[in-house]
């Protein structure tokens, strides 16, 4: 115990000293954003909210552009949202905010995601949650796809608008794309492809987006991919369709 009490007892020290210079540190930086613009001093908490979110996430430097970047970003979340007071956006930003910290991303690209997502699914606009489900289930599938984060969004979105699937479907939607490449050939990025071309007749011909998935990863087998796939695979269903044989089951 004594041998630890020193020790201890200056780390203790250490700690209060960092906090105390943290404080005027985070003074300091408030005061200096005042200064910049007027449309930045608005931003206050906010901006250190950011500060801490980019620092967890992708390791943006916290500097005046980062800032800038990040309210253009917002500013276009509450264009697309129709939101106009801060008060009525605050649900949408704590999703931003969430979503950054859970998946380890900045908030610039968080946004981002926002806007793109809402952009294909209006639907979402209504719920700040399920936004932010869906822009979640979009980085993920994006760090797994290797794909960016506009192409993912553009997947994910367009596969739950073929298949009717709300925001709570978002997270059994990337995981049947991921599954599917353990079980195939065809990667995500690949299977997405193929459900722009077949995605909607197999939604319309009763078959689920697992199934739809299995299918294309059957056909990758035979090392036919992506578009191609999607293609081949509607046409077969098609013809199935006309001959009454059809997917019941």
């Amino acid at each position: 115990i004594d041998k630890f009490s020193a020790p201890i007892q200056k780390m203790t020290n250490n700690m209060q000293t960092f906090a105390q210079k943290a404080e005027v540190g985070i003074s300091r930086l408030d005061r200096g954003l005042r200064k910049i613009t007027p449309s930045i001093s608005d931003l206050g908490k906010q901006m250190l909210s950011f500060a801490s979110v980019a620092a967890i996430g992708a390791g943006i430097a916290f500097s005046v552009s980062a800032l800038k970047e990040y309210e253009d970003a917002i500013a276009s979340v509450k264009a697309i949202t129709g939101i106009t007071t801060t008060q009525a956006f605050i649900p949408f930003q704590n999703q931003i905010d969430l979503v950054a910290k859970n998946t380890k991303k900045s908030a610039i690209d968080v946004a981002k995601s926002f806007e793109l997502i809402a952009s294909a699914k209006p639907e979402l606009l209504k719920s700040a949650e399920g936004l932010g489900k869906v822009s979640e289930a979009t980085i993920i599938l994006s760090k797994a796809s290797g794909e960016d984060l506009a192409n993912s969004a553009e997947s994910l979105t367009g596969i739950m608008n073929q298949f009717t699937l709300g925001a709570d479907k978002a997270n059994s939607s990337i995981n049947i794309l991921a599954a599917g490449t353990i079980a195939g050939a065809s990667s995500i990025a690949e299977t997405a492809e193929a459900m722009k071309n077949v995605g909607t007749v197999a939604a319309t011909a009763n078959m689920s987006l697992a199934e739809t998935t299995a299918a294309i990863q059957l056909l990758s087998l035979k090392q036919i991919k992506g578009a191609e796939a999607g293609t081949k695979l509607r046409g077969g269903i098609a013809k199935l369709q006309e001959a009454e044989f059809g997917y019941a089951s």
